[in-house]
């Protein structure tokens, strides 16, 4: 069928239209769980306790630049229901830049398949249908003021968790 005669409902996109997602620079991302059911870590005092669940994401999170060389991370914190996180697109030839789409792709695709064995070998809770809701969200960092106020914003984030919505 030709898309161009499609009439119905379209999803929205979450990127920039147009924008090289593996162009070097900073991008903040949110991951958000299905259903924001919080499995991840509790708050206590301000500060985030992983669960054995929470600890399987941190690890894989900050395993992607072994992954992907072209990567590096800042600032992250995985909070009950949800990862944020300051990724970095490194310069360089564009075969070893990821793009961040990719990235997060992979990731979820991992910390997915090990958390499903984790719910047959260790009795973690099951998920309905995904462990991560679809896609995710994203700013591109635009000078080293934004930079910074992600990062506060990151590192302060379990201070004023109040809950899922």
């Amino acid at each position: 069928m030709d898309d161009s005669a499609y009439t119905g409902p379209r999803r929205k996109g979450w990127r920039l239209p147009g924008f090289d997602y593996s162009t070097p620079g900073a991008y903040f991302v949110t991951l958000v769980v299905q259903d924001r059911v919080c499995r991840l870590a509790r708050i206590l005092a301000g500060k985030a306790h992983l669960t054995p669940a929470g600890q399987l994401i941190a690890t894989e999170w900050s395993g992607l630049p072994g992954r992907f060389p072209g990567l590096a991370l800042d600032e992250h914190v995985v909070m009950p229901d949800h990862v944020h996180g300051l990724l970095i697109v490194r310069p360089g030839a564009d075969s070893e830049r990821p793009n961040i789409s990719d990235v997060i792709d992979a990731f979820k695709s991992k910390t997915t398949v090990d958390y499903g064995v984790q719910v047959r070998k260790s009795g973690w809770p099951q998920y309905r249908k995904r462990l991560w809701q679809r896609g995710f969200h994203d700013e591109i960092i635009r000078d080293a003021r934004h930079f910074e106020n992600v990062r506060r914003y990151i590192r302060a984030n379990p201070e004023r968790w109040e809950g899922p919505p």
